[in-house]
């Protein structure tokens, strides 16, 4: 999948964008910035009430998903993989976790074992 200059990028929905980013488009992936960087802000500002904060987990969503968008396994779920990519990492901000070699949105139960840990309340 090839995106060329005279198709708008808007005109492709989320699982094209992914499939080309993911195969080295640089104009699908500026696409997949431009179609969610503000909303990963606003997203990342209600989080962390700080605008500063926000701006660098958007850079940091948009960092990790030029390096590992080809490990999107179903590439209908984009949106939803920014969102989690924007979200554990501003709960780990939110709550100073420590960051884990690997870390990866798929790490929940890690993250909710140290959260419960922390309160003293296991769900187990």
């Amino acid at each position: 999948m090839t995106i060329a200059p005279f198709e708008p990028a808007d005109a492709l929905d989320d699982a094209e964008l992914a499939v080309a980013a993911a195969g080295g488009n640089q104009l699908a992936f500026s696409a997949i910035y431009d179609r969610y960087a503000d909303r990963l802000y606003d997203f990342c500002v209600g989080m962390l009430h700080d605008c500063d904060a926000a701006a660098d987990c958007v850079q940091d969503v948009f960092v990790t998903a030029a390096t590992k968008l080809v490990q999107l396994l179903d590439p209908n779920r984009l949106r939803a993989w920014l969102y989690a990519s924007g979200y554990f990492p501003s709960i780990s901000s939110i709550l100073s976790l420590p960051t884990w070699p690997g870390f990866t949105p798929w790490t929940m139960a890690a993250i909710e074992v140290e959260l419960f840990s922390r309160s003293g309340r296991m769900r187990w």
